[in-house]
């Protein structure tokens, strides 16, 4: 017998967004020739949903999906820590039977960058009690949409294309995402910016949240308290000055220091 993993796989339960409703027009239609019914089980962008682990000799299938936590090595023992390096991108692996998957390699042979994998993420949001605080515009909302898909285990990621609030909560058993209204009048689909500055604090003071009851059933079989990704959608300078001092002021003292992410 030789040496064996323990490892993540992730199935859904409820589902924001179908793939009837990417069918019907809800993403670039070059971007929707994958299939995705197989690769996501007729659920592109799941609601929640529930991790199971198996031990597997010689390693993960996804190396990333494994309940590792080890610590990182120190910065200089053939790890890289600084961002200035010389380099190119490397082709490591495939996405689909089209796609190649590309890592930043540097061009000083002595020096690598390290992988983390999603052990070691979930041990570190554990072990703050805080959130990882991602704010900004559309594409701060891919980043950390990305962070989601990661943690889920899926090699696609498909955008809901809404800008409002959006939360992530995921322990070791099950996860959901919520997204928050952006505007009071049910019938608009665009933005208000007062609204969601006044949706900050109700939304994400609520760490269960508002969900379909499968939903926060799923999350009732967390045995400790979920780690949390936080969107804010707060596009412009200003709005990040209200949205980012209404979020320090008025969420649960519980959390210690949150790490933010702001592009602006």
């Amino acid at each position: 017998m030789g040496e064996t993993t323990r490892c993540v796989s992730y199935s859904h339960l409820t589902c924001l967004l179908g793939a009837v409703d990417v069918r019907r027009g809800h993403c670039h239609p070059t971007s929707c020739r994958f299939d995705v019914r197989r690769e996501m089980q007729g659920c592109v962008f799941p609601e929640s949903g529930l991790f199971a682990y198996d031990d597997r000799e010689g390693g993960c299938k996804d190396p990333f999906m494994t309940t590792d936590r080890s610590i990182v090595a120190p910065c200089g023992e053939g790890r890289c820590c600084r961002g200035d390096h010389e380099g190119d991108f490397a082709v490591a692996g495939h996405v689909g039977k089209k796609y190649d998957r590309h890592v930043f390699e540097p061009s000083d042979s002595t020096c690598r960058y390290a992988e983390i994998n999603r052990g070691q993420i979930l041990h570190y949001l554990r072990s703050r009690n805080s959130p990882i605080v991602v704010a900004g515009d559309s594409m701060m909302r891919q980043f950390f949409l990305r962070l989601v898909t990661m943690l889920r285990g899926q090699t696609r990621m498909v955008d809901y294309h809404q800008h409002a609030h959006a939360m992530y909560s995921v322990c070791r058993e099950a996860d959901m995402f919520r997204i928050s209204t952006n505007n009071s009048n049910a019938t608009s689909t665009s933005p208000n910016d007062g609204h969601l500055i006044e949706k900050i604090s109700p939304f994400f003071g609520v760490r269960n949240g508002p969900g379909t009851a499968m939903a926060r059933a799923a999350m009732s079989r967390c045995s400790r308290a979920p780690a949390l990704l936080h969107y804010m959608h707060l596009p412009t300078f200003e709005q990040q000055i209200k949205g980012l001092q209404e979020y320090l002021y008025r969420t649960p003292a519980t959390f210690v220091k949150p790490v933010y992410l702001v592009s602006v």
